[in-house]
């Protein structure tokens, strides 16, 4: 821990939007690509949805906006990058624009007014409108969730501070492939960017805030 000060002053986290990081088929499913072809159990990833789907409907009944994003390349790869590199069975298939895998899970569908992003890489801002998203909510923080905890949530979530938003990670709404993945970056927000918390602190804080 530094000696940074991040408590949750209301004065200034007055409108937060929450992040949905890569909740998608191919990361939460067993049948997606990252079971089936890289042999990565995606077990810690479906156990938090139903976790996500509670932050979901706290933030539709409390106004607060949601954004999605889904990792997603070209078939031809040319927006790919080093992907293939370190994840040679994507050359073949999966995360394919328009397919299953891409797809938000069942359980976590976008309503139709709210934002999805597709990405090309681990962190949802480079490329993508999220940050004119932001913005044109006029967020001043960002309550982040999803997969995985140590690659697209976590880079999403420290670059989202380095762009004016502060930052509030739910450790029991993220997921990684091993504890010790979620422990690292739990740590390093810690360290300097942000706040973590379980959902329930911060629904808690939320519903007290005009006490304050």
């Amino acid at each position: 821990m530094s000696g940074t000060d991040f408590s949750l002053d209301p004065q200034k986290y007055r409108s937060p939007v929450v992040l949905i990081i890569d909740m998608q088929n191919e990361y939460c499913n067993a049948d997606g690509w990252l079971q089936k072809k890289l042999g990565i159990d995606v077990g810690r990833g479906i156990a938090i949805i139903p976790r996500v789907r509670t932050l979901i409907e706290f933030a539709r009944e409390n106004g607060l906006p949601v954004i999605f994003t889904r990792m997603t390349i070209r078939p031809d790869l040319l927006d790919a990058g080093l992907f293939p590199e370190t994840r040679p069975p994507y050359r073949e298939g999966g995360l394919r624009a328009g397919t299953w895998g891409v797809d938000v899970v069942d359980e976590l569908k976008p309503l139709p007014h709210e934002p999805v992003v597709d990405k090309h890489r681990f962190n949802a801002f480079l490329g993508t409108d999220l940050e004119q998203l932001l913005w044109g909510y006029r967020a001043d923080s960002v309550i982040v969730a999803g997969v995985a905890t140590h690659l697209c949530v976590g880079t999403t979530a420290t670059d989202a501070t380095q762009r004016g938003f502060r930052l509030v990670l739910l450790k029991d709404c993220t997921a990684s492939y091993a504890e010790k993945f979620e422990t690292a970056m739990f740590d390093i927000v810690e360290s300097g960017f942000g706040t973590v918390l379980g959902s329930e602190d911060f629904f808690d804080f939320w519903r007290r805030r005009g006490d304050a």
